[in-house]
């Protein structure tokens, strides 16, 4: 089992409506940098692009379907499996963009504890961290031979040295706790 620590990412808020109930509600977000292939991580494993891209593009069919595999938890748990049942995100967009694993989650809107408290370190403009969970091998100088990608989870301690994101919350742009600016807009 490879678990990596995370990277950074942004987060933002959005209002939407929710197809079973009709009723409006806030959707939570997670965004950035999601993986740095090529680069040595605080783990010292590097992961090459062509490992890299073949897992994204294979991950594509977990997101289309919406698979238990889609779904992330908090703080990697030592198995190779998903737990729908301690989820927090579902990934919604994973993509290879500039050299970079680019990738975007939905915090659920299941009411559960570990998820509500998601929502809130996002409502305080803290960064949430993401990771990735697989199975492969690590060879010589800690370069991934072979990889599976598994998942990615929401963590607190990134290991990506470039993934360095500020929050966006409800149209405000957040940098160190502060309003960098607001955006409004009309529907």
């Amino acid at each position: 089992l490879i678990i990596e620590n995370a990277q950074e990412v942004s987060s933002y808020v959005t209002q939407e409506i929710n197809e079973s109930t009709g009723k409006t509600e806030k959707s939570y977000y997670i965004q950035g940098i999601f993986s740095t292939p090529g680069k040595k991580n605080r783990n010292g494993r590097i992961y090459s692009e062509e490992i890299w891209r073949r897992e994204v593009e294979k991950y594509q069919k977990e997101i289309n379907e919406k698979t238990i595999n889609s779904l992330g938890e908090w703080e990697h748990p030592a198995r190779s499996t998903v737990d729908p049942m301690n989820a927090v995100f579902r990934i919604v967009e994973l993509k290879m963009e500039n050299g970079l694993v680019w990738g975007k989650a939905k915090i659920l809107n299941n009411g559960s504890e570990k998820t509500n408290q998601l929502k809130a370190l996002i409502d305080e403009g803290l960064k949430i961290g993401v990771s990735s969970r697989g199975v492969g091998s690590v060879g010589a100088g800690g370069v991934v031979t072979d990889f599976k990608l598994i998942c990615y989870d929401a963590v607190s301690k990134p290991s990506d040295y470039n993934a360095n994101l500020t929050g966006i919350n409800e149209g405000v742009v957040m940098k160190d706790g502060m309003v960098m600016n607001a955006e409004y807009a009309l529907n």
